[in-house]
């Protein structure tokens, strides 16, 4: 009889060692927490996060405007106005710009100047909504929530769970 209780516990024993070392472990889980508390820490914050921007035209705001916030819950301000009267984009648009991307600890994932970046209708989520408010010439800061941008993917440099913060000058768009 006591070999059976001993064989019975054992066997339930490794079956449970077994199920819980079964479970997907996420990797990301304190990236993601951290990206989430930078952003409900920043939510409210009427200035720009103090990065060092590269690109010469990204550096210096021209516009005092406050941050505002999306529907969808991308933070964005405007740093500098285009003409009011030039074109926009529409969702299907090929689009140039001069931008940076960086990530919430300063590290620059991806920038370019006047860099063509396709159409409008291949780009992350936050990014499309961002970029069809935009005119020529309108340069934004914007914080893109994991979710708007490459969510629990990431992508190449960008860890999943990523905020991504972007300034872009919008320099081009062809319909």
């Amino acid at each position: 009889m006591k070999f059976h209780q001993i064989f019975s516990i054992s066997a339930i024993f490794t079956l449970s060692l077994l199920f819980f070392s079964c479970e997907k472990q996420d990797k990301y889980m304190d990236w993601k927490v951290m990206n989430n508390d930078w952003l409900e820490a920043n939510k409210n914050d009427k200035n720009s996060f103090p990065f060092n921007w590269t690109i010469d035209v990204l550096k210096t705001p021209l516009v005092n405007a406050e941050f505002q916030t999306t529907e969808s819950g991308i933070k964005y301000k405007v740093l500098r106005l285009g003409n009011p009267a030039d074109r926009m984009p529409n969702p299907t648009s090929y689009i140039w710009a001069t931008y940076e991307g960086k990530l919430i600890d300063g590290t620059s994932f991806d920038s370019g100047e006047n860099s063509y970046l396709g159409s409008i209708s291949n780009t992350v989520t936050g990014f499309k909504e961002i970029l069809l408010k935009m005119h020529i010439g309108d340069i934004y800061e914007f914080y893109l929530p994991s979710d708007l941008g490459y969510g629990n993917e990431g992508s190449y440099s960008i860890p999943p769970y990523s905020v991504l913060i972007f300034r872009v000058e919008l320099t081009d768009a062809k319909y």
